[in-house]
């Protein structure tokens, strides 16, 4: 009877794996996303900065809930010559929920700007944390809310240190 009981875990294990949200779905995603950062400063040159484009590929295996992403986000300053990115390595916690998807999502984030001049291209390294949902009703779509943590007191950080992104896209 033990025997049994324990040649049922894999079978159980397998049945609880399989009704997390994803299971058996491709592996490899693209995305596309439209990005609004919620707190940029920085004066003239980013004013305008707060929409972009973005994109991400990222690796869901079947019947894991975790998946991890790459993420690019291209904003549109204002200022002449200037060039505004963020670029992402996050890891995504599916939560068991019917229907929506929410999840949980964290990892290290680079943040790059250019003002146009020789030399005047800056990087900063940190980290995120967020929540997200994926809605996949007609189309596999998502919605998510990241706060981004650049870190330290340094004056040439572009825009504030710590800084919300929202992102709402549509996953292929």
């Amino acid at each position: 009877m033990r025997f049994l009981r324990l040649a049922a875990l894999p079978l159980l294990a397998a049945a609880a794996l399989s009704t997390t949200p994803r299971a058996g779905e491709a592996q490899i995603a693209f995305g596309v996303h439209a990005p609004m950062a919620t707190s940029i400063g920085g004066g003239d040159d980013l004013q305008d900065a707060a929409f972009g484009i973005g994109g991400r590929i990222g690796l869901r295996p079947p019947f894991f809930p975790l998946s991890v992403w790459g993420t690019v986000d291209w904003f549109f300053p204002g200022g002449e010559d200037t060039s505004y990115q963020n670029y992402a390595l996050d890891a995504n916690l599916l939560l068991p929920v019917p229907l929506l998807q929410p999840y949980v999502t964290g990892g290290y984030v680079a943040r790059r700007f250019d003002d146009g001049m020789e030399g005047g291209s800056d990087t900063h390294h940190g980290w995120s944390a967020g929540l997200g949902v994926n809605f996949d009703f007609i189309v596999s779509a998502y919605l998510e809310a990241r706060r981004e943590f650049i870190g330290g007191d340094d004056d040439a950080i572009v825009g504030d240190d710590d800084q919300w992104l929202v992102r709402l896209g549509l996953i292929f």
